[in-house]
């Protein structure tokens, strides 16, 4: 790998620099959510809020109950999804769990608006407790993305058959009929119960091959799909008034078509776009105002309360673990609740600071007037208006940091929702107030110990997502600012107007204090400085890592005394990391080094160290002990190989098994070679001759010094450490390797391996078998013979499109690296392999990142 130095930081060229495709593709989802926005804004000139809102109060209790009742039958179909996919898998997992992680799953999946994504981490947490691998997992989320693709194909078929001219109420020229988009759908889903009645039926989706399922499990598949989505249809047809001239197969078949138009809107939950859809195809047959009503009422029921619920669960469980530390469910129950918690509550929080963000924007009902006119007193209901605003918003630029694990903004979050419980209840809203934030800090309260993270509050870089969600939601409510009140005359006396009635002064107010709290954060982060800059380790820094480096148990530590690498250190500089960087890939080699609770918080620095350069971070040749905390800051594991460790305990060349070994170790001697350690203080002496012969040999093999993950000779590097040395018969040194000892005798490897182009073919085998004898004699329990790239690689059907591309270059790279012959070499000495991995962010540019 080539280290390359990082410029000075210039503002302008790194804003510009981080605004590369995979950002500009952020722009899609928010781009429709605007258009949506403009939209409705056009459509609803027709009407104001006032009437949205006297609808939403006019709704029959029994309504809203039949809703309530029809979601938590909604629900309980969910676990249908995992019933069918565990069975197509041939996995038992019980019920319990079953339904417990699939409502859970689907609360969160919903909001987040993927079926897979949202409730992906829940699925790999629970089922890997119950005994499934990472395989069956995944093959358990395929399946039930590809139930919702074949279901939502078939539906949406039948529909647009049925109703070929839903579109027409948007009036646009040349617009299709819908026959032309079902008929295609409905064809597809029917072909693919033919594959499931022949069995024979192989999809490949993402470079995964999938085999079709039996003809009842994918009639049960389609079922599953067709009842869920009429359900959550029928839930909102129950809100909209009686009496509306649409029958509810019409109006199931707008609500299909709208969802799946507004799942390429890549909006959470279609927000904004399934509303203007269902508006427009709907608004000859429902007024626009009870429509809205009712929608506005079916995301609070569908979305928001379930995820409320979900977070509550989270919460619960974590708190039964408080509450009986000694029962025997504790660790293995809340291990995987506790990976989940982070994220389930960043967007609870974003969630709750955007509603209490919204509500601010709206006038007042019956209902509040009463309460604050005989309660409270104006100006106290002034002050907690606008204050309501400011800790929304601090709550919606506070989810980014709970999501990142840090203590400040659990500690933050409970403080904000506090005081939101306070003022929601001075403004009139007891109840929700108390149900909806008094549960979510309820639920948050007992999970302390999944934030571990001491880090600064807003010291991270712009984050292209963070940014555009902060400013939708601020944008959302000037907008709703706009709506509410385009028929007040602007006028400068509305700021200072404080008045019971005074609705659009109180909304003006609390907007312009949320623009306020978010200019004045996006500002601090453009002109805070980056706190590290990469930079190779001087002489005092070096200083502190040898101590570091010489007690630790990680092979790759020595590495950092070549002076090629940056560091960086944890905050009590016991512990540190290397990485260089390399065409924007910032690449660590290894795991952290030092102290094993430093570790999250290294890895969540690194990330955040090059975010703050618009670089992309990776982990290079990383094992099995430390996965876990690459997956919880976002990582995605590759494997890259295998490593060969020898056990050197009671190690000897006797057996049938190394009869070739003991041949050539035996031949060696006999011809005069032997063996011998130079400990590091007599290495200067040797250096001359030591180059001499890496000279030769480079120059033998046509090569050159690389650096980075493997050693070069280097005079500073080389007396860092013990040599191995084999002489002849007259004393001349024909081969050597300098030695990484290891602390406490775990662990025993060598780097750098030269011999003379003229020695005898088995010199080098000779060299390693005299180093396992030498080291077993003085009590290291394995050797580690370094990685075999590719090595190991498994070719399975659901196996990645870069693990089937590794698995090619490594039978048909020989032409540019001795893949399968190293593998072959280092088999001969009988190690134990062990899998090692690459740790990225994932994506288009892990081909970038693979070859940097």
């Amino acid at each position: 790998m080539k280290n390359t130095a990082l410029p000075a930081h210039e503002p302008g060229k790194f804003f510009c620099r981080r605004w590369n495709l995979r950002r500009l593709s952020s722009l899609v989802g928010p781009l429709f959510f605007c258009a949506a926005l403009f939209v409705l804004h056009r459509s609803a000139e027709s009407f104001r809020m006032h009437d949205v809102v006297a609808f939403i109060e006019a709704l029959p209790y029994a309504k809203i109950s039949g809703a309530f009742a029809l979601v938590g039958v909604n629900f309980l179909l969910f676990p249908c999804y995992d019933l069918l996919a565990l069975r197509y898998i041939g996995k038992n997992v019980s019920l319990k769990k079953v339904v417990g992680t699939s409502m859970l799953a689907f609360s969160f999946s919903n909001v987040v608006g993927g079926m897979v994504i949202g409730g992906g981490g829940i699925r790999y947490r629970s089922y890997g407790n119950a005994g499934l691998s990472a395989v069956d997992i995944l093959r358990v989320s395929l399946f039930i993305w590809i139930s919702w693709l074949v279901g939502v194909a078939a539906l949406f078929g039948v529909t647009a058959c049925a109703f070929p001219h839903l579109l027409d109420p948007l009036q646009w020229r040349y617009l299709p009929d819908l026959r032309w988009f079902g008929l295609p759908m409905l064809l597809g889903s029917l072909i693919y119960l033919v594959l499931a009645g022949r069995r024979k039926g192989v999809l490949t989706l993402r470079g995964m091959k999938w085999s079709v399922p039996g003809l009842p499990l994918a009639l049960e598949q389609i079922a599953v799909v067709g009842v869920d989505l009429l359900l959550s249809s029928y839930i909102l047809y129950l809100l909209i008034p009686f009496g509306a001239a649409v029958a509810f197969p019409r109006f199931a078949a707008v609500f299909v078509l709208a969802i799946i138009l507004s799942l390429f809107s890549g909006s959470p939950g279609g927000l904004g776009v399934f509303e203007v859809l269902m508006l427009h195809l709907l608004r000859d047959r429902i007024g626009a105002p009870d429509l809205l009503g009712a929608l506005m009422v079916f995301r609070l029921i569908y979305y928001l309360l379930p995820l409320s619920a979900g977070a509550v669960v989270l919460g619960g469980i974590e708190a039964r673990r408080w509450l009986h530390p000694l029962r025997p469910v504790g660790e293995l129950t809340t291990d995987w609740i506790r990976q989940a918690v982070p994220q389930a509550f960043s967007l609870a929080a974003l969630a709750a600071g955007t509603v209490m963000l919204m509500t601010g924007t709206l006038p007042l009902n019956s209902a509040q007037m009463n309460w604050i006119s005989n309660v409270i007193p104006l100006g106290l209901f002034e002050t907690s208006h606008f204050l309501a605003s400011v800790v929304g918003l601090l709550l919606v630029l506070f989810s980014r940091e709970l999501h990142r694990r840090q203590y400040g903004a659990y500690a933050a979050v409970l403080v904000l929702l506090i005081v939101g419980v306070l003022v929601e209840i001075v403004k009139g809203h007891v109840v929700f107030s108390l149900l909806g934030y008094g549960g979510l800090l309820l639920a948050l309260l007992p999970c302390r110990k999944s934030f571990t993270r001491h880090s600064v509050l807003f010291s991270e870089s712009f984050n292209t997502s963070w940014l555009l969600t902060c400013l939708l939601v601020v944008g959302a409510a000037i907008w709703l600012v706009f709506f509410n009140y385009r028929h007040v005359e602007y006028s400068s006396e509305l700021w200072w107007r404080f008045s019971l009635t005074g609705n659009a002064s109180r909304a003006m107010r609390a907007t312009a204090g949320a623009m306020v709290v978010l200019l004045f954060s996006g500002l601090r982060r453009l002109l805070h400085p980056p706190r590290i800059r990469p930079h190779v380790p001087t002489e005092e820094e070096l200083a502190l890592l040898r101590p570091i480096v010489f007690s630790s148990h990680c092979q790759t530590a020595p590495l950092v005394l070549l002076r090629d690498k940056s560091v960086l250190f944890s905050p009590s500089r016991q512990s540190f990391l290397m990485y260089a960087v390399a065409n924007r890939v910032w690449v660590c080699m290894g795991n952290p080094v030092g102290r094993p609770e430093e570790f999250r918080e290294l890895v969540w620095q690194f990330r955040e160290l090059s975010d703050r350069f618009g670089g992309r971070p990776v982990f290079y040749q990383i094992g099995e002990e430390h996965m876990s905390l690459y997956v919880e800051a976002g990582f995605n594991l590759f494997k890259l190989g295998e490593e060969a460790l020898i056990p050197l305990e009671g190690y000897s060349l006797e057996g049938a098994d190394r009869a070739k070994l003991r041949y050539v170790h035996r031949r060696m001697e006999k011809e005069g070679y032997t063996f011998e350690v130079c400990p590091r203080e007599e290495v200067p002496s040797l250096l001359p001759r030591l180059r001499t012969i890496s000279d030769m040999w480079l120059e033998d093999k046509d090569g050159r010094e690389k650096g980075f993950s493997l050693g070069c000779f280097d005079d500073g590097y080389m007396q860092e450490f013990p040599v191995a040395l084999v002489r002849d018969a007259e004393g001349n040194i024909a081969a050597f390797a300098n030695l990484w000892p290891g602390d406490g005798y775990t662990e025993l490897s060598m780097d750098l391996m030269r011999y003379l182009p003229g020695a005898p073919s088995g010199i080098m085998d000779y060299l390693f078998t005299s180093l396992f004898l030498w080291g077993s004699a003085q009590g290291y329990r394995s050797f580690n013979m370094g990685m075999a790239p590719l090595a190991g690689l498994e070719d399975h059907p659901l196996s990645s499109f870069w693990t089937r591309m590794g698995i090619w270059v490594y039978r048909n790279g020989e032409h540019f690296y001795n893949f399968q012959g190293l593998r072959r070499y280092k088999d001969k000495f009988n190690p134990e392999w062990h899998p090692r991995y690459l740790a990225s962010l994932g994506g288009p540019q892990l081909t970038a990142e693979l070859f940097a």
